[in-house]
């Protein structure tokens, strides 16, 4: 994906790898993966905090794409 790119991990699956958390087929979270700029815990996350955490996106957009910085 070009730059700039902001990554929001929103659900318990993917900010810690939810219930399955201690099996093999999990690796954990998406911070494994990719660098994450937002976290949003939930399961389900409610929409208020999704709506949240775009803006907090929209914000870091704006900043010039500073990563870590929530």
């Amino acid at each position: 994906m070009p730059d700039p790119k902001v990554v929001i991990a929103a659900g318990a699956d993917a900010v810690s790898g939810g219930l399955l958390t201690d099996s093999e087929a999990v690796s954990g979270g998406i911070a494994a993966i990719v660098p994450v700029d937002v976290w949003l815990p939930g399961s389900p996350p409610s929409p208020f905090g999704l709506l949240n955490a775009l803006l907090i996106a929209v914000g870091q957009l704006a900043d010039g794409g500073k990563r870590g910085a929530e």
